[in-house]
């Protein structure tokens, strides 16, 4: 038996039995992924919906969409928990296109300006555009560090194709978008 759910309410569907459904919003929220970042919310839409019990199946004629939304205290607690170089106490402004970051490593402050960047519509990659490190410009020290976290998402990891179109970052959130079918199992 499948269950399913429709305007609030949880039933289960009869084996060997389809549902036909105009259009499906599925949202996640709190996803953990495997490397340790919590996606705040995955939103999955699709139109013209078979679900289908037997085996447990959603297909879709045309792809579906995907909308996930991280927001900056995420990827501050993300950071904190990689501690890459031994920074720690992060905070993240996710503004203006950009990630900008600040933590500290022992007395020092380290402030980094970061872009992101969509690699064959399947990872998301942080890209360093600056660093300062009491005024100096230590690059090399934390790009070494931040290519061991990259890419900081693979779709390979989600439980359905996804091909990542493009982001933005604005006013404390990064909202990645993608084109999503159903996994083949």
């Amino acid at each position: 038996m499948a269950l399913f759910s429709a305007q609030g309410t949880l039933g289960v569907m009869p084996e060997g039995q389809s549902l036909e459904v105009g259009q499906l919003d599925l949202v996640l929220t709190d996803l953990k992924l495997s490397m340790g970042l919590t996606i705040n919310a995955v939103t999955l839409t699709g139109n013209g919906v078979t679900v289908r019990s037997d085996p447990v199946s959603v297909l879709t004629p045309v792809p579906g969409t995907l909308e996930a939304l991280i927001l900056d205290p995420n990827l501050a607690d993300f950071l904190d928990r990689q501690a890459p170089g031994g920074l720690k106490n992060f905070q993240v402004d996710l503004r203006d296109g950009k990630i900008f970051v600040q933590a500290n490593v022992m007395i020092m402050k380290v402030s980094a300006v970061c872009t992101l960047r969509i690699q064959d519509g399947r990872q998301l990659f942080v890209d360093l555009e600056s660093v300062d490190v009491l005024g100096i410009g230590a690059k090399n020290m934390v790009q070494s560090h931040l290519d061991k976290i990259n890419p900081v998402l693979d779709v390979a990891e989600l439980p359905f194709e996804v091909e990542l179109t493009d982001y933005e970052i604005e006013d404390g959130k990064l909202v990645l978008r993608g084109n999503v079918s159903a996994k083949a199992t």
